[in-house]
């Protein structure tokens, strides 16, 4: 994994509504990428909406470039629910729904060292569930694991552009 993970991160335990086989929320976060020099061009988040279960063994085509990262977790199936797209600035936040009531919230407050420094929050209900940050590396993903949703759960892999 290339990138590094910075930082603070508080989250909730909800043990009613977020049980499954990851243990507490955020279980896990991948940050992977190549580490290029920062050029001065439109920031872009993306964010893709995956649900990991215990089905048949697939995944997603389109999720083709986090296989190695998927194949860590204990889930067999991995499909794409959905792919939101943002043009941010830095300093700007942006807030994206997700399934399940919860929206994600991206703050991308600067780039230091060719690397995007992002402070990302899981929302429920006006509750801040997670609060963590990251410095992502241009064109890299983090992979963030756990509300759990229908018979699986959510991973959330958010990729930049700049």
């Amino acid at each position: 994994m290339n990138g590094s993970e910075k930082g603070t991160s508080r989250a909730r335990s909800r043990p009613h509504r977020y049980t499954s086989g990851l243990i507490g929320w955020p279980v896990f976060a991948f940050v992977f990428g190549a580490n290029v020099a920062w050029a001065d061009a439109p920031l872009t988040l993306t964010v893709y909406v995956v649900q990991a279960t215990h089905g048949a063994r697939a995944i997603d085509p389109a999720l083709a470039f986090m296989k190695r990262e998927l194949a860590i977790l204990s889930y067999s199936r991995y499909d794409l629910l959905e792919i939101h797209t943002a043009t941010a600035t830095i300093g700007r936040q942006q807030a994206i729904p997700l399934p399940g009531y919860e929206t994600i919230k991206l703050y991308p407050y600067g780039i230091s060292d060719g690397s995007l420094e992002l402070l990302v929050m899981l929302i429920e209900e006006n509750e801040k569930l997670i609060e963590t940050t990251f410095r992502l590396a241009q064109s890299g993903t983090i992979l963030i694991g756990g509300p759990a949703y229908h018979d699986g759960v959510l991973i959330l892999a958010i990729s930049d552009s700049f």
